[in-house]
């Protein structure tokens, strides 16, 4: 994710030489496709640019003539962007096929409608019952029959207020963990919980990251103080209206919205999307302390204010 935002800063910047702008689409397409590959979530932040770039296209444009003209750079970085993006996800598929080191069957992948019925038990995460009862059908069309079959089912009997109250735990349950599950869930260090290394820096580190370290409380506290500033700095933000703000924000919303309708539940589910959450706050955290000491003068004012309308009150009662 990080990669293709280069790429895509690169790309359409108009300081950079032409050739600069080239290589940098290629990159982006590049990188976008593997990230899809790697997460097809990760895709969020491409769709993000293309609904941003639009939105300032039709702000700017003042005729329909003028929307669909395009600088004949801009158009070329386009059409070589899609090209570049359609060969390497050729490629990309070709050699997953290929390749022997992990056997994949076609077959047997699981239908999109099965996570979003999946998001929708229990606290939205996994469940390891629809998991085992997708590897005993033996079709796709099965498979997405079942899953489409059982979100009805649990939709039906949450019902439209249930349904908008889970969303708000699950919305919770996604964001509050600023250690992102460490050592909770999956096999973190699963070996060897114990530190083995305990002097040097090399110890005092193992003691804030192993489980049995004595210092993983301290790490825990650390890590959830730093994602309370982070999201407040982006949240207090909120003004900074500059492209490429709008682009990290709508990918941070269109995050948090995949994991509502989709398989969530943890907040490890947005590790994929701190790229955004991190440039996002580096990027407005002046707007936001400009807003907090707008809201503490005018806090300041309204008491002092206050203070004087009681003082000319008392001293009128006295007289």
């Amino acid at each position: 994710m990080s990669g293709y935002l280069l790429g895509y800063l690169l790309m359409t910047n108009p300081r950079c030489k032409t050739w600069v702008r080239v290589v940098a689409t290629i990159f982006f397409a590049v990188m976008a496709i593997g990230a899809y590959f790697m997460k097809p979530s990760a895709i969020i932040g491409v769709i993000a640019i293309v609904i941003i770039e639009a939105l300032f296209k039709l702000k700017q444009a003042q005729s329909v003539k003028q929307l669909l003209k395009l600088p004949r750079l801009s158009l070329i970085l386009g059409l070589l962007w899609l090209v570049v993006a359609g060969a390497t996800y050729e490629a990309g598929n070709r050699v997953v096929l290929q390749q022997t080191y992990i056997p994949v069957t076609q077959g047997r992948t699981m239908p999109a409608i099965h996570f979003v019925s999946m998001g929708v038990s229990g606290e939205g995460g996994y469940n390891a019952h629809d998991a085992l009862v997708m590897g005993q059908l033996a079709t796709k069309e099965e498979r997405s029959a079942y899953s489409k079959k059982l979100l009805i089912k649990r939709l039906k009997k949450m019902g439209p207020f249930g349904y908008l109250q889970f969303l708000v735990k699950k919305q919770r349950n996604n964001t509050a963990d600023g250690t992102f599950a460490w050592v909770k869930e999956g096999h973190f260090i699963n070996l060897d919980p114990t530190p083995t290394v305990t002097t040097g820096l090399a110890g005092n580190l193992n003691q804030f990251v192993y489980l049995y370290g004595t210092r993983l409380g301290d790490f825990r506290f650390i890590a959830q103080a730093w994602w309370v500033i982070w999201l407040a700095l982006i949240a207090l933000g909120w003004s900074d209206k500059r492209k490429f703000v709008l682009i990290l924000r709508t990918m941070v919303i269109g995050g948090m919205l995949y994991l509502l309708i989709f398989e969530g539940g943890r907040s490890r589910y947005l590790i994929q999307f701190l790229p955004a959450f991190f440039m996002l706050a580096a990027l407005v955290y002046d707007r936001s302390f400009a807003f907090v000491a707008r809201v503490y003068r005018w806090g300041t004012g309204q008491l002092m204010h206050q203070s004087k309308t009681e003082t000319g009150d008392n001293d009128a009662t006295s007289h």
